[in-house]
């Protein structure tokens, strides 16, 4: 009896010495390095219409003890830099036989790539005291993903965000990010004025507008017409109208530019119109984004 127990005693210990042993051989012989990924250039220059086939073109990975696996590589990410160059990192991976990834991230210059662009519907001009729905006068659209406008966010002043504003002018921006992490910000201004009047309004046949730096740019041309109560007076480019009782001359409108067309950036054009019959004004303003 004893003998026996001595002998099941000597098989559990060999079996757990064993077992060790087998548990450090696997361990010991387990491939934890990653394939080494690689390309012929350090950047890639291609149109935004390029398949992933194409981008990939070059970047070879090759692993220690699988040998050539470029079949396994694919694109993980491209972001847009961040440091102004309009240059974009393309992040590449592979794969080995155990699942080990390698990366490799090179520059990658886009030659048609442009960045998201707004579109305004109608003037920011709204009566005291109501809500104001800002993002339902805004759309975006992408050259990589088309309509990005559900993404759009609105930030600035609370007041014309969360609560009914009083009459004012109030600063507020409007933003879209498209999936290369390219994030556009548009300031804007809304206007909040007295409901309770009869005022004109200034309709423009554009709200906003891009324009490549140095092209030609005439903030008149943008004019369309003159609302004031029940009538609608189109506007004419000149000091003597036809037919007063549906036109308006340019000339009873303000108009205070200040583009300077040769500048990228983001101006604003201020239209100020006063009515000879009861005094009330009105503006509209036109958004210009030189690029």
């Amino acid at each position: 009896m004893k003998e026996s127990k001595i002998v099941a005693l000597a098989l559990c210990a060999a079996s757990l010495v064993g077992g060790g042993a087998y548990a450090f051989i696997s361990a010991y012989q387990k491939d934890n390095t990653p394939p080494v990924l690689s390309a012929e250039k350090d950047e890639v220059t291609a149109s935004i219409e390029a398949t992933d086939e194409e981008l990939k073109n070059g970047v070879v990975a090759v692993d220690k003890r699988d040998g050539n696996v470029s079949g396994s590589v694919m694109i993980d990410n491209i972001k847009k830099r961040e440091d102004g160059s309009g240059d974009f990192d393309i992040t590449y991976v592979g794969f080995d036989h155990s699942s080990n990834l390698g990366k490799l991230t090179r520059t990658l210059h886009y030659t048609d790539y442009e960045s998201p662009k707004f579109e305004l519907s109608d003037s920011l001009r709204f009566p005291a005291g109501k809500q104001i729905n800002l993002l339902s006068y805004f759309s975006a659209t992408d050259c990589i993903d088309g309509n990005v406008t559900p993404f759009i966010s609105i930030g600035g002043d609370t007041e014309v965000l969360d609560k009914k504003p009083q009459q004012g002018f109030y600063d507020c921006t409007v933003s879209v990010t498209n999936s290369v992490g390219d994030t556009v910000t548009l300031p804007i201004q809304v206007e909040v004025y007295d409901g309770n009047t009869a005022r004109p309004e200034i309709v423009l046949s554009e709200y906003l507008v891009y324009l490549p730096a140095g092209s030609e740019f005439d903030p008149n041309g943008y004019l369309s017409q003159i609302k004031e109560y029940d009538k609608v007076k189109q506007v004419v480019f000149s000091e003597g109208v036809g037919d007063p009782e549906n036109q308006i001359s340019i000339t009873q409108i303000y108009v205070e530019s200040g583009v300077d067309i040769y500048t990228p950036g983001v101006y604003m054009v201020n239209y100020l119109y006063t009515s000879p019959a009861s005094g009330l004004d009105c503006t509209a303003k036109l958004i210009v984004v030189v690029e």
